[in-house]
């Protein structure tokens, strides 16, 4: 579609809808492997890019299942952190301090600080290098050690999101490839499509300016969609008139929309091809263009921009994001309590009903009002975090 390179089932197969976003359709009839890792490290990187702090966010996976974008070196008051894929939050630094005399050479380790038994068990083999000691004599002296158990929210994180730019490029494509594994590739390389398919591989102003618009409004069909789909939903929706006037909308995780015009006249008339996907289940997905309401022609021509409108639909993904990560945190809250007083099948004894309450109501009020959670381990507990996996019960 792009070069004049032969495919063949040996074709590298690409994803019509990116796999970073979800996308589980792919096709060999559109694009060359070569062509195929061109975009893959640029301008399909930099939509991917765009949409990794939502993704993160709503925990949505690849199209091939892997995990979502580990977000990086945010600002959360006065520490640096980075959010792993889970969500979990970790405090960026060196989570120790050195103590070494006037040559260098180090004396003592300090202010040890871990997230969990595991990053303490991953730590050990490198406090016992540093010290020149054993990981036997460090797990001794952790076990003799006083240590505190702090939980706390991260202060106010602060997200830039920008969509657009190059990234319209891989945009594009989407809809070009849609097209092409429908009717064939050789149909996107003809004049027609010149212009689009030259945008995608070397990027034109002039084009992104009077072909590309940006489009804050909700879909005819946003309801419908969102019903069989997902309120998150992604969309590729291709459409011509009887003049052969093809119209591409792009709909991402139904947070931001772009609306490309593919070919001013000539392409195939009366045309409708769609792929929407859920994200959150990205299994279901359909390329049936039976399932998706027809979208009048005259609304696709005037996209809309409206910062009012885009906000809105941001914030619907971070409400979304409050409601279902809040409530997985007051469950961790609680299943960390109550294992502190019971093990996960028994009951808690009735002798420690009023500090197992006491206590898991002090960690929700104190998760609530965003304060830290402090309490002293016990000797057992210290003991357990040195203990090798393989020695605990």
């Amino acid at each position: 579609m792009f070069c004049e390179n032969e495919l063949s089932a040996a074709t590298k197969p690409e994803h019509i809808l990116l796999n970073a976003l979800g996308g589980r359709k792919t096709t060999r009839n559109a694009i060359c492997s070569d062509c195929n890792n061109r975009f893959g490290g640029t301008v399909d990187d930099i939509l991917a890019q765009q949409a990794a702090v939502v993704r993160n966010m709503l925990r949505l996976k690849s199209g091939t299942g892997n995990a979502p974008p580990m977000l990086r070196n945010l600002q959360a008051g006065q520490e640096r952190i980075n959010i792993n894929s889970d969500g979990q939050p970790v405090r960026l630094g060196q989570p120790f301090d050195i103590v070494r005399d006037a040559s260098g050479k180090v004396l003592a380790v300090k202010g040890v600080e871990t997230t969990s038994a595991e990053d303490m068990r991953r730590l050990i083999p490198h406090l016992a290098a540093m010290l020149n000691l054993s990981e036997e004599k460090v797990r001794e002296i952790i076990a003799a050690s006083p240590a505190t158990f702090i939980s706390k929210r991260p202060d106010e994180i602060k997200h830039e999101l920008r969509f657009g730019g190059e990234a319209m490029r891989s945009v594009t494509k989407s809809c070009l490839v849609l097209i092409a594994a429908a009717l064939g590739s050789e149909l996107v390389r003809t004049p027609v499509f010149a212009e689009a398919r030259d945008f995608v591989l070397n990027g034109a102003e002039k084009f992104l300016q009077s072909r590309v618009g940006f489009d804050s409004r909700a879909l005819p069909i946003e309801q419908a969609v969102r019903a069989k789909f997902d309120p998150f939903f992604n969309l590729i929706y291709v459409q011509s008139d009887a003049n052969g006037r093809v119209i591409g909308h792009f709909t991402l995780l139904n947070a931001v929309a772009w609306q490309i015009v593919l070919a001013e006249a000539g392409g195939p008339p009366n045309l409708k091809l769609v792929l929407v996907s859920n994200p959150e289940d990205n299994a279901v997905w359909s390329d049936d263009a039976s399932q998706i309401s027809d979208v009048d022609m005259a609304w696709l021509e005037t996209p809309q921009r409206s910062n009012a409108a885009s906000l809105q639909r941001i914030e619907a993904i971070v409400a979304h994001h409050v409601k279902v990560e809040g409530a997985k945190a007051i469950d961790h809250i609680i299943n960390q309590v109550r294992r502190r007083y019971a093990k996960d099948d028994e009951a808690i004894p009735p002798e420690q009903h009023d500090a197992f309450e006491h206590e898991l109501a002090d960690r929700l009020a104190r998760h609530a009002l965003a304060l830290p959670y402090e309490r002293e381990l016990s000797p057992e507990e210290v003991a357990a975090l040195a203990q090798p996996k393989s020695t605990q019960s």
